[in-house]
């Protein structure tokens, strides 16, 4: 996983690493690099998004879309880019990674990936009921599940 930031707490949980990697895996299909300069460590905190939105917004060349890989991150994006006078889809698209009740009440409403939270769930419950009923089935267990993404008002198309 080259070209990804250096380790941090939140790299240290699998979704730390996982968002990242997707993110280069989606520019890599397309045979595209992404500008290491638009990727940054927000640290899943929400100073940390208010911190590297400002940083993002300050580059010689700002992006004109920013996703934040988790909804604490956004609120500080979104905190910084309401002082700044910035106006979402206007100035700047956004995306989160989760999808909570604040991002709904925005305004202009944020669009977010949407974990199933169901389905996680209920994954969670099959490999625990697994392991209680064989206890060799202990270990490192990886399941994947598809998210999905509620679109608002927060993204346009570039003209």
């Amino acid at each position: 996983m080259s070209g990804l930031p250096p380790f941090t707490a939140a790299s240290a949980i699998s979704a730390g690493r996982e968002r990242p990697a997707g993110y280069h895996d989606a520019f890599a299909a397309r045979g595209l690099t992404p500008d290491p300069m638009l990727v940054m460590d927000g640290q899943w905190a929400e100073i940390r998004g208010y911190e590297r939105m400002r940083e993002l917004l300050s580059l010689d060349n700002p992006p004109t879309a920013v996703f934040c890989a988790n909804y604490n991150m956004t609120l500080g994006a979104l905190a910084y880019l309401h002082e700044a006078g910035i106006e979402i889809p206007r100035d700047l698209s956004l995306v989160s990674f989760d999808d909570v009740p604040a991002l709904r009440l925005h305004n202009p409403a944020v669009t977010a990936v949407v974990q199933p939270i169901a389905e996680v769930a209920e994954a969670i419950a099959r490999i625990v009921d697994a392991r209680l009923a064989d206890p060799s089935a202990m270990g490192r267990h990886e399941q994947r599940i598809d998210c999905g993404i509620t679109l608002r008002d927060s993204t346009r198309r570039l003209k």
